[in-house]
């Protein structure tokens, strides 16, 4: 009991550090690009992090059903870490709006190209993860990655939805932060190496099987 309480408080963290960087945002930003160097930081930490577990936990099939406090703790914060980034991109566009949805998260994702076909590496693993955006229902859950309503089911479900907290979706929800950090670097800095890259790797967007639906 005492490692799921420390699970649930990690998650009333990453929700405090969010929580301060949006005010910040809202006292601050005037227009201005965001702190890339900011996410890709943060990023790179909860990248070594989720590598580390690898000590402990084989990155096969066999363990992608194994939770953790520490697999928690990981998908909280990086999902913490999306709200962020995204927030940021919408209130770049839109200075005067103080709320934004995951639902508005995934508009602007289409208004700026964003290509959501883009495959991703960890190892062995390929996957897509924000593949669902390709739904026609832009406002429905099945069109939502299934690694974030995994994450809501977590942070909302408490004890009962702590088995969600998996290698799996840790490593499908790091793969969707380092999709945005990809994509932006590329379209809205203009880089082309990337030389932030790590564990997580950019595979294309040429058609080939995922090792999982995200």
């Amino acid at each position: 009991m005492s490692k799921i309480k420390k699970a649930l408080d990690d998650d009333m963290l990453a929700q405090e550090k969010f929580d301060k960087m949006k005010e910040e945002l809202l006292n601050n930003q005037k227009g201005e690009k965001m702190n890339f160097d900011y996410y890709v930081n943060y990023f790179s930490m909860l990248e070594d992090r989720l590598v580390d577990t690898g000590r402990y936990v084989a990155f096969e099939n066999e363990n992608l059903s194994t939770f953790s406090v520490e697999y928690a703790s990981i998908i909280n914060e990086c999902c913490a870490l999306i709200n962020g980034f995204c927030y940021d991109l919408c209130k770049i566009r839109r200075p005067d709006r103080k709320e934004f949805d995951v639902n508005e998260y995934k508009k602007e994702f289409m208004k700026n190209k964003f290509e959501v076909k883009e495959y991703i590496s960890f190892g062995k693993f390929v996957l897509q993860p924000w593949s669902r955006l390709l739904t026609n229902k832009i406002d429905a859950r099945e069109s939502t990655p299934s690694w974030w309503n995994k994450y809501n089911d977590v942070k909302h479900g408490g004890e009962v939805n702590f088995r969600f907290s998996t290698l799996q979706n840790a490593i499908s929800c790091m793969a969707g932060m380092f999709w945005l950090l990809f994509i932006y670097d590329i379209n809205q800095q203009g880089l082309t190496m990337c030389s932030w890259r790590g564990a997580f790797r950019d595979a294309g967007n040429c058609e080939r099987k995922v090792s999982w639906e995200c």
